[in-house]
């Protein structure tokens, strides 16, 4: 992502209690993480901090979007997570 403002608003986008705000920020991100998951891997870590502290729809757009980061996981971010859920 070039523009951190656009990225930061959807980031806060899917914390929204507002449904359709949540929603669109969503999709956007996966768009986004699909055909560029190199521009979201460095916010790797606020997805999985979802997984471990978020609400049921919280976890799932976490799981969601993680999936398609993992296609730009060259640290290995993915396995240490698995394992930190409980392998």
């Amino acid at each position: 992502m070039k523009d951190e403002k656009i990225l930061q608003e959807l980031l806060e986008g899917i914390l929204s209690k507002n449904d359709a705000v949540r929603q669109k920020s969503f999709q956007a991100l996966t768009v986004l993480s699909e055909k560029h998951p190199e521009g979201l891997y460095d916010e790797w870590d606020f997805f999985a901090d979802l997984i471990h502290r978020g609400n049921a729809f919280h976890k799932y757009i976490a799981i969601y979007i993680i999936a398609n980061l993992t296609k730009a996981d060259a640290d290995n971010k993915f396995e240490k997570l698995a394992c930190a859920c409980g392998c």
